[in-house]
């Protein structure tokens, strides 16, 4: 998910859906493709609320909110 900040908040969670069951990185990637927070969560089948709070500023300007490639494919 793309977006962009124009006030500084703290995304508190996310609600993500899979149907496959284990262990997920979520990022937090600023417009220059730094990793600026990240949480390992255990996920089950169906729907799951994700606590974060990422704090994100505006000075960053645009964000991406994704699950790390290499930790999908291990599992």
């Amino acid at each position: 998910m793309n977006f962009h900040v124009y006030k500084d908040f703290i995304l508190e969670s996310v609600t993500v859906y899979t149907d496959r069951p284990g262990k997920r990185k979520i990022e937090l990637i600023n417009g220059n493709k730094e990793i600026v927070d990240s949480v390992e969560v255990d996920l089950n089948i169906g729907k799951n609320i994700v606590k974060l709070d990422f704090h994100c500023e505006a000075k960053a300007g645009s964000y991406n909110l994704a699950t790390n490639a290499e930790v999908n494919k291990s599992q």
